[in-house]
């Protein structure tokens, strides 16, 4: 007579009854890894969380975060047409370009809840960076299903593999997306997104040379970003940027422009070590002196139209993609001149050449030094006067 109870029976059909199953995993039929079929079901709590963060709508394309990429396997046939690989429902949607389009406004609203202030208050930093990431993967995907060909799938990380698709579309619209994704990896430190996006935008300039005369297209923008995220990836190296300014292509950087001179003095500075000249090329005043011209220039500060929101947002990325690539550098300057001070000077004081040394703002240096007291670098001798003992660096053999 056969009882209900957890025994051999159940276990059979994937019960978690007591036996020797009880370590392993439970296992499951349904590929988690997919979108779920049909609409995305609306969630209970959509009204609770639109009224904790004010501004943000309920989105009506959510269903856009569940389009299938289009798949590695697929292709173009012979004719030019458009072959699915027959693995997702859907899966040349994003082919269309109309699709592509409404992907990008999509996108967009994202990005303007998180860099409209008042849409969106982080509980902490962590938060922020979650959703910057999430941000990230919806435009990793969308500017390489713009690109060709597609990479080797153990190179491509996430849905850069999954979303690339050979439409190779190359209109102004595309570029112009590409341009702004490029500015929000930089700033939200996003060193794929960063490297896809120069390198789309690098062959497209190659490949139409005519774009130069298309407006809204910031090619010598492009070019002297690239050239400060050298600078900052291969510090204190220069191979790369230095190639950037003194070769003879110039489709990004022209020898006549503003940036390249910009450029052109900044690596020449770093090549002597003048922390000096350094600490005054990168102040935001002689940057704002030195590139005045549109998009550098930060539209004024005042009430935005609700209808002019998105421009806004999107006209000051490219200073704000500057300001932060230049930031990064005179950190990386900071870190590499601080040893070198700890072995010249027995003690310092606060005093306006060790604050241009060292590339800090006004009053910086005093934060500065109450951090490296706590790290055993230096010692305060007299906290009224401002006066430091220097710790020698560790001589590493």
């Amino acid at each position: 007579m056969r009882g209900r109870g957890r025994g051999g029976h159940n276990q059979a059909r994937g019960g978690r009854g007591s036996g020797n199953n009880r370590d392993t995993p439970r296992t499951s039929t349904r590929n988690w890894e997919r979108a779920p079929a049909g609409p995305v079901p609306a969630t209970s709590g959509s009204k609770a969380s639109s009224i904790g963060n004010r501004g943000i709508k309920d989105d009506d394309r959510a269903g856009l975060q569940w389009l299938p990429s289009v798949s590695r396997s697929s292709g173009l046939e012979p004719n030019g047409d458009a072959r699915s690989s027959g693995l997702e429902p859907n899966g040349d949607a994003l082919r269309s370009f109309e699709t592509q389009r409404e992907y990008w406004e999509f996108i967009t609203e994202k990005i303007l809840n998180l860099e409209i202030p008042g849409r969106y208050i982080p509980k902490s930093p962590s938060e922020r960076q979650e959703k910057e990431s999430n941000t990230m993967i919806l435009l990793r995907m969308y500017p390489n299903f713009l690109t060709t060909p597609a990479p080797h799938p153990l190179t491509t990380p996430g849905k850069l593999r999954e979303g690339f698709v050979a439409t190779d579309r190359r209109d102004s619209f595309a570029i112009q997306v590409v341009e702004k994704s490029t500015y929000l990896s930089i700033l939200y430190n996003s060193p794929i997104n960063i490297a896809s996006s120069f390198a789309y935008l690098l062959d497209v300039y190659a490949v139409k040379p005519e774009i130069a005369k298309t407006p809204n297209l910031n090619k010598t923008v492009i070019g002297l970003l690239q050239f400060l995220q050298s600078l900052v990836d291969e510090f204190p190296s220069q191979r790369v940027s230095h190639r950037l300014i003194v070769g003879s292509d110039e489709r990004c950087l022209p020898h006549n422009s503003a940036e390249w001179w910009f450029a052109s003095d900044l690596s020449s500075a770093l090549r002597r070590n003048n922390w000096w000249a350094l600490e005054k090329l990168t102040s935001p005043k002689a940057v704002d002196e030195r590139l005045k011209k549109a998009p550098w220039a930060t539209p004024t500060s005042g009430p935005i139209e609700p209808d002019l929101e998105t421009e806004a947002v999107f006209s000051k990325l490219p200073s704000r993609a500057l300001a932060h690539l230049l930031e990064q550098l005179r950190t990386k300057v900071r870190n590499s001149a601080w040893p070198v001070l700890r072995s010249a000077y027995r003690e310092v004081v606060k005093a306006p050449w060790l604050e241009r040394s060292l590339l800090l703002p006004n009053e910086g240096i005093v934060e500065f030094m109450r951090v490296a007291v706590e790290k055993s670098e230096a010692v305060a001798k007299d906290t009224a006067t401002d006066v430091w003992i220097l710790r020698r660096p560790a001589v590493r053999v």
